[in-house]
């Protein structure tokens, strides 16, 4: 953790998206700014078919740690809404969901 997914609408994504940049500057903010183990973040686009509201959505789920306070998520949800801004060029709808350690079963 963190796992972040990026659904974004099919007709809009276009040659001009930097999504490898995007990966880059999202998994730098996740071990730099979350102190995630960069082996421990998950970036996954899902094309999607638009519905209503902004034409991006970005859900970031992740592990509570005392040292990810108030704070430091305000911090990383600004600089992902910058890296958005920068590489994909849309709108988008911004959320994080943080698990208690104790609540979350995984593999690999």
């Amino acid at each position: 953790m963190p796992n972040i997914s990026i659904m974004i609408p099919e007709s809009e994504m276009t040659s001009g998206m930097q999504l490898d940049q995007f990966v880059s500057e999202c998994t730098k903010l996740c071990t730099h700014v979350l102190k995630a183990k960069r082996n421990n973040v998950n970036i996954q686009f899902i094309k999607t078919t638009p519905g209503f509201g902004l034409p991006v959505s970005i859900e970031i789920k992740y592990r509570l740690e005392p040292f990810r306070t108030a704070e430091i998520m305000t911090s990383f949800l600004l600089g992902l809404n910058s890296c958005v801004a920068k590489t994909i060029q849309l709108p988008a709808r911004i959320r994080c969901f943080g698990y208690d350690a104790s609540n979350i079963y995984a593999l690999n």
